[in-house]
């Protein structure tokens, strides 16, 4: 369809709501990028088309698209670029870096002064996901006057925690942070205590060891604060200084059987502390010895991806000098994650071709997954029909002929609300275990674990029975370590504890759906991915150990798609060769 025929629907359309003013309408700058990247990607004459380009581009640079415009220039061609644009390639790129970086100065000033607060926790949130921009715009902050003159208490400790340059040298600062912690949510403190900030870790430390050797001080802290705390000291304390803690509030007593009253922040705090404590520390691990082989039931669930690949890797757990039965628990269809364009989720399941993995990541973020989808039919059908059925035999070829194993398609089943299938995961966790309990079998250990996950290879081999006696007798569970990302986070993809570890641990689903209706303060209102899980054992009393530093691998992959694969799927949608920026982008990364 040609630009006019747009142009006249476009009008036709505004006409049809009232608005009349057509002429300024069509003068909105995205407006006019709308229709100038309309002209150039359908222009065949050459050199038309370089003039249509730099149309576009110079249109991109007036109205601030910075970044769309510099990728205009880094996706031709640097050697042809003066010959097809008319333009200096390395004086264009740096004017785009200078005018992206003038436009993120008074950004980040405008929004700093908007509100400190607010500004600190979304600058520590990015830490995360892009640690580079987090560390300029820290750079930024640190030499700002607006930082230096900030007179908000407890938004200059936020600032100052979120660039990690808070120091708790005296009683000043033991009395902001608990004025801190009694003021501030919880979502906000898991933010800027994170994991990764350890200089804060330190500062969170130091803080509570002053405050335990101080009963005047620790009770200064209100409810809240206390809640905040034992969240944060779950994943950043030492055990016994967890215990510890616990111990000083569980001295606050409370009717914690009156459920109603699970809302309320001190009645949450005594049931972690309960539900903890009743535990037995017992310090001798000699319930099992080691001349007598441990019963262990390995419960597989979830979807059957690379679980061929992964098993040759499960020799690494050195079981075989131990009883071990197999449960299995999985879907009929083998399903996959489909790679997202924006954010490459899945990305490296299915394609085996870095370059051309960044590729279709930065076409997504240029041009939307909508168009890339639209341009693309063959090449992304391919990908969606690429999902297989898995029978019993399958799994007996792989987990052996004694195995228990329930097989459900997933369409006889309806999970509401169920995005990012947490509902289905925690399902088919539960149902895993139940088989194991159906069994009346006695075990000693039973171990959850995806189908696809890696075990690596180590020079230090797994002690299972200091496994098993601490798991039985302190009620902790062996996975990868809690610890705090923007939340309270836990992996769920390995763990392994004693029977009634495991019972706390497969009916996360049950806990928080009894949670969500009684309202327990601080818990999920619904399934999140990690942090309902971490909550779920925190407020159940688990304590959660680290399996084996470099013993849990990634994700096994299988079938991947190779970059001549790849670039006979997109051929086949573009049967006259690339055309487009966006068609350049991605074939030129597989050629």
């Amino acid at each position: 369809m040609s630009s006019k025929s747009n142009r006249n629907i476009l009008e036709n359309q505004l006409q049809f709501n009232k608005i009349d003013d057509f002429e300024s309408f069509m003068n909105e700058p995205e407006i006019k990028i709308y229709f100038a990247r309309k002209k150039y990607e359908e222009e065949s004459d050459p050199s038309l088309k370089k003039e249509k380009w730099k149309e576009l581009f110079l249109l991109k640079k007036e109205f601030e698209n910075i970044l769309s415009a510099e990728g205009m220039c880094l996706a031709e061609k640097r050697e042809d670029f003066y010959q097809n644009t008319g333009m200096s390639f390395w004086s264009e790129v740096m004017k785009c870096q200078l005018l992206s970086l003038e436009r993120f100065l008074v950004v980040t000033e405008r929004l700093f002064k908007e509100s400190p607060f607010r500004f600190s926790i979304n600058l520590a949130r990015l830490r995360r996901r892009s640690p580079v921009q987090y560390n300029y715009i820290s750079l930024i902050i640190k030499n700002s006057s607006n930082y230096k003159s900030m007179k908000s208490d407890y938004a200059k400790v936020s600032m100052r925690l979120a660039i990690q340059e808070y120091k708790l040298i005296g009683q000043e600062e033991i009395d902001q942070l608990i004025n801190f912690f009694n003021r501030i949510a919880i979502n906000d403190l898991t933010v800027l205590f994170r994991t990764s900030f350890y200089k804060n870790v330190k500062v969170l430390r130091e803080f509570l060891d002053k405050l335990q050797n101080n009963d005047k001080d620790f009770f200064r802290l209100n409810d809240e604060g206390l809640c905040s705390l034992i969240v944060l000291s779950y994943a950043h304390l030492s055990e016994d200084k967890y215990i510890n803690l616990l111990s000083k509030i569980k001295n606050k007593t409370l009717e914690t059987e009156k459920k109603t009253l699970l809302s309320r922040p001190e009645y949450i705090a005594n049931l972690i502390a309960e539900n903890t404590l009743k535990n037995p520390l017992i310090k001798s691990n000699k319930l099992f010895e080691k001349r007598t082989p441990l019963r262990i039931a390995i419960c597989v669930s979830g979807q059957m991806r690379a679980y061929k690949e992964a098993f040759e890797t499960w020799q690494y757990l050195n079981l075989e000098k131990h009883n071990v039965d197999f449960y299995i628990d999985t879907w009929s269809e083998v399903g996959f994650r489909f790679p997202d364009p924006i954010s490459g989720n899945g990305a490296y399941r299915i394609f085996g071709h870095n370059s051309f993995i960044l590729a279709y990541m930065k076409a997504g973020a240029l041009y939307g997954a909508n168009s890339m989808y639209k341009k693309y039919p063959v090449f992304f059908e391919k990908i969606q029909s690429s999902s297989k059925a898995v029978t019993l035999e399958d799994l007996k070829s792989v987990y052996g002929e004694n195995i228990s194993a329930i097989i459900e398609d997933e369409s006889d089943l309806v999970f509401e609300d169920d995005a990012g299938n947490q509902k289905k995961m925690f399902y088919k966790i539960e149902s895993a275990n139940n088989q194991v309990m159906k069994s009346e079998k006695k075990y000693d250990l039973i171990v959850r674990i995806r189908p696809d996950k890696i075990i690596n290879k180590t020079k230090e081999k797994i002690d299972w029975y200091e496994i098993a006696n601490i798991s039985n007798s302190k009620n902790v569970l062996f996975s990868d370590p809690i610890s705090v990302t923007n939340v309270l986070y836990i992996d769920d993809q390995f763990a392994v504890g004693s029977p009634s570890v495991m019972m706390n641990y497969s009916n996360t689903a049950r806990v928080q759906k009894t949670a969500s209706k009684e309202k327990w303060y601080g818990f999920t209102r619904s399934l999140i991915a990690h942090r309902t899980l971490a909550y779920s054992l925190l407020y159940q009393g688990v304590l959660v150990r680290d399996f084996m530093t470099g013993k849990l691998g990634g994700m096994a992959s299988t079938g991947l798609l190779s970059k001549e694969a790849i670039l006979d799927l997109l051929l086949q949608d573009l049967p006259d060769g690339p055309k487009t920026s966006m068609d350049h982008l991605l074939i030129d990364s597989l050629v």
